[in-house]
């Protein structure tokens, strides 16, 4: 697998949140492991989920079908869901896409992480 290709997850436990630094490209090879991940740990109670994509350098259609699961999951269990760090390029991806207005977005996970 090309590092171009390559996903990153780190897990980072903050009191009542849980903050997953993605890394690298979110594509359709690795979009299902990705949500797996976010639903796996709304499911297991996790009460704010930040998803940090500020090392991201591109996502797919199916990334973002992973997010659009993963918060419709999150508001399921109540649980609060957003999304950090777009870069310039992503950001752009949300606007085209729509997406922009569907999910909190901050500039830093300790912006996100300051209205758990």
């Amino acid at each position: 697998m090309s590092t171009e290709t390559e996903m990153v997850l780190t897990e980072s436990v903050f009191e009542n949140a849980t903050v997953l630094l993605t890394k690298g490209t979110i594509n359709s090879s690795n979009a299902k492991l990705f949500g797996e991940k976010l639903n796996r740990l709304i499911q297991e109670g996790c009460e704010h989920l930040v998803v940090d994509l500020s090392d991201v350098i591109f996502m797919t259609s199916a990334g973002f079908r992973a997010l659009l699961v993963a918060g419709k999951t999150a508001s399921k269990s109540d649980s609060k869901f957003s999304l950090c760090g777009l870069n310039e390029d992503v950001h752009r991806l949300f606007e085209l896409g729509g997406f922009i207005d569907l999910f909190p977005i901050y500039n830093s996970s300790n912006d996100a992480l300051q209205q758990t």
